[in-house]
């Protein structure tokens, strides 16, 4: 029994002894949340199958039971960020990752651009042509010997093509070297190289027409080209044809063939 004259000091001890009991219960839960928010410790073991894990993560990566989706977490939990920057308007691409631990990597990598002026190694590309040229070599050799010293394309990141060497020196006003006089044609025959002068179109042009049969063509057995026929007529349609828009010539095939066949289906020309 507590005296009257001590039941105020009573009930203000027991106020302070809640508000105790209260702070240490609010400080059990702080460190028991800490503590479950801590990362556990790891063994031995624990620590040396992660070490040998991140010695196979490029396996890892490549094994086919491998899906998408755990190669993008793959990425979140070693890559911070990746930054990328270009060097003007080339093709060259400045790639830096941060990597989770603290590391960077830098390295280079192309991109597609539409001009070939644009390219960072433009002005080797336009010598190294013309001192191969020099040298006696032909086109295909050329076309090689650009491959095999790592020229690539702006657009697609590939070796160069025969055709566009032709273009190319063509550009850089470098001619073709001819070591053997070429053999004599028959009456009103062209190389395909002299006819695309005359008719103001590409090779490239000139053998789509050979297919589709819109030019009048043999295989040269001893030069292994092809060679045109055209006289004075022919050589004037040719021109009439390389005169008109994309497009027309297919039209005017397309009428040919329904003033051939009013009544009938015309046959199937390929066009290919």
């Amino acid at each position: 029994m507590i005296e009257p004259e001590h039941r105020l000091v009573a009930r203000q001890l027991a106020k302070e002894w809640e508000g105790a009991l209260l702070a240490h219960r609010q400080l059990q839960e702080d460190y028991t949340r800490l503590v479950q928010a801590q990362p556990p410790l790891l063994s031995q073991a624990e620590r040396e199958a992660i070490a040998q894990l991140a010695q196979n993560i490029p396996a890892l990566w490549h094994a086919p039971t491998t899906t998408m989706a755990e190669r993008k977490e793959i990425v979140r939990q070693i890559i911070q960020r990746v930054l990328v920057a270009g060097e003007g308007r080339s093709e060259r691409l400045q790639i830096t990752i941060e990597w989770v631990g603290g590391g960077r990597t830098a390295g280079l990598t192309p991109r597609p651009i539409s001009h070939i002026a644009h390219l960072s190694d433009y002005p080797r590309l336009c010598e190294r042509i013309r001192a191969l040229a020099q040298e006696g070599y032909n086109i295909t050799q050329i076309t090689a010997a650009l491959a095999h010293e790592g020229f690539r394309s702006p657009k697609h990141a590939r070796p160069f093509s025969r055709q566009s060497v032709i273009e190319l020196m063509r550009r850089f006003g470098v001619h073709q070297p001819r070591r053997h006089r070429r053999p004599p044609l028959q009456e009103h025959e062209w190389w395909l190289s002299d006819l695309e002068r005359e008719v103001g179109k590409s090779n490239s042009t000139l053998h789509q027409w050979r297919k589709r049969g819109w030019l009048h063509t043999r295989w040269h057995e001893h030069s292994k080209r092809w060679v045109a026929w055209a006289d004075a007529a022919e050589l004037q349609r040719l021109k009439q044809r390389s005169a008109l828009p994309a497009g027309e010539v297919s039209r005017q095939m397309w009428l040919d063939a329904q003033r051939s066949h009013p009544t009938g289906v015309p046959p199937v020309t390929d066009v290919s």
